[in-house]
């Protein structure tokens, strides 16, 4: 519950484009809940929040550090096409 909790403050930190807290809030899932479901989730969305801030240096170094994570949710193909763009795009617009 409370990993939830602190996932949908991140979420809600990057809908008012604050990324840094955004991504501080997901460290914070990152560190405290990596027992949990919301840990992939927190690792790609921080590298959302970093492409959002135009740091694609550190999204790229994050990714590469992290991509297992995200090749778990079998969602490597849309953060592969996030660096390919330039930009965060959502599942919809690779199909």
């Amino acid at each position: 519950k409370l990993s939830q909790k602190a996932y949908e403050s991140g979420v809600l930190y990057m809908k008012m484009e604050e990324y840094s807290a955004a991504i501080l809030a997901f460290k914070q899932v990152i560190k405290l809940y990596y027992d949990t479901d919301f840990i992939e989730l927190a690792h790609m969305k921080t590298i959302a929040c970093h492409i959002y801030k135009n740091e694609f240096e550190e999204a790229r170094e994050y990714y590469d550090l992290k991509r297992n994570h995200i090749e778990k949710i079998k969602m490597d193909d849309l953060v592969d096409a996030w660096f390919v763009q330039k930009r965060v795009l959502d599942g919809l617009e690779l199909e």
